[in-house]
């Protein structure tokens, strides 16, 4: 059974005040994908795998950073 949405529901208040930045250039940029930690640990141990045959799979919508986030991952790793 589906059940609408209060309209209320939909939009929330965001106070800029409660923030220690004016702009997003102020920041640094982030280390890793922001909710992204589980995935990064699955490709951590993946590349662990000493033995031939195991592959890495990366799965999600096309253009939301698959492949440049696991690649990115990878040239730090070698970089290490």
């Amino acid at each position: 059974m589906n059940t609408p949405l209060d309209s209320s529901l939909l939009y929330h208040i965001c106070d800029p005040k409660q923030f220690s930045f004016t702009t997003t250039e102020e920041l640094e940029p982030l280390e890793q994908p922001i909710g992204q930690a589980n995935a990064l640990e699955a490709v951590e141990f993946g590349i662990e795998i000493q033995q031939d045959g195991y592959n890495l799979f990366a799965m999600g919508p096309s253009g939301s950073g698959k492949h440049s986030t696991v690649m990115a991952f990878l040239e730090k790793k070698i970089a290490e």
